[in-house]
């Protein structure tokens, strides 16, 4: 299947990560199209089809989706927003998950959609360390401070990776997945110019913990993370995560975003660090009250 925003070029050739067609492309297996034209607001999203009908979902390993508005201006008026939702395609349901910025949700709002806020955390990294490490939570210090020494900072080699991920990158549903071949393909096209990382902390031989991931703009994004239950040291993930934040600032990179969740135990874990809570917004919309009737039944 050729994608639809394959016959209608992105805007300008400046296009955030998330937002180019190679990234969108590998993610949702080629099976995106971009809502808009060339005279409005464009937003790229994953079209499925479940239950016979189409849905619009939210791409996998994609912390947000941005609006594109013709003019270049962001955010995008709410002129603009209007016209992209003129042009939006008919669905049954859709999920959209918009960039921090994005605060013209009014639009969606009078339409019929639902608009959740969604949390997470981000570090500056151009404060010093020791201030940087005076903002953790006691308890996080403290784990820092008394780390072993054997314990070291390594690239994750990609064979492989996809099975360390494998629970985050499968689903119930395949089409929501990120396929083996795509990942390692999302791999390759990225990581050499270092826009796609893989790291894992390591003692002696022993891989302890993994995370992937994405920088764009001097922004570090976390994708995804996977621990090695089968192994004793609980911090590990702590750790990892500090020897990362270390690593980008070392880097020259100016901010850590932690790409949160919403569950308490995870926000929990991402706010120890001392970051900034910044809000996005997710927007649900129902085709009809059929839908929405036939989805709080059957559930996603």
């Amino acid at each position: 299947m050729t994608p639809a925003a394959d016959k209608n070029p992105p805007p300008s050739p400046d296009l955030p990560l998330f937002q180019r067609p190679d990234w969108l492309r590998h993610v949702t297996g080629g099976n995106w199209a971009t809502a808009g034209g060339t005279t409005t607001a464009t937003l790229p999203y994953h079209r499925l089809r479940r239950r016979g009908t189409t849905v619009i979902a939210h791409p996998p390993l994609t912390p947000f989706l941005q609006l594109q508005p013709a003019d270049g201006q962001y955010p995008p008026s709410r002129r603009a927003v209007e016209e992209l939702l003129d042009r939006f395609p008919t669905h049954a349901r859709a999920d959209l998950l918009l960039d921090y910025a994005f605060d013209a949700w009014e639009p969606f709002y009078r339409r019929g959609w639902t608009c959740a806020p969604r949390y997470s955390y981000q570090l500056d990294l151009s404060v010093a360390p020791a201030a940087r490490l005076a903002a953790y939570k006691y308890s996080l210090r403290r784990t820092v401070n008394r780390a072993p020494e054997a314990l070291r900072l390594a690239p994750l080699p990609p064979e492989g990776a996809h099975q360390r991920f494998e629970r985050h990158l499968t689903s119930r549903n395949s089409s929501t997945g990120v396929s083996e071949a795509d990942f390692n393909a999302l791999y390759r096209r990225f990581a050499p110019a270092g826009a796609l990382q893989l790291w894992g902390l390591y003692r002696q031989e022993n891989l302890l913990a993994s995370l992937c991931l994405a920088v764009d703009r001097g922004t570090t994004y976390c994708l995804l993370t996977e621990r090695d239950e089968q192994r004793d040291d609980v911090h590990a993930m702590h750790l990892l995560y500090h020897r990362v934040i270390e690593h980008c600032a070392a880097a020259g990179l100016h901010t850590f975003d932690f790409n949160g969740s919403m569950l308490s135990g995870v926000a929990a874990f991402n706010r120890a660090f001392g970051g900034t809570r910044r809000t996005k917004y997710q927007l649900t919309h129902y085709g009809n009250r059929f839908w929405k009737a036939a989805y709080a039944l059957l559930g996603r």
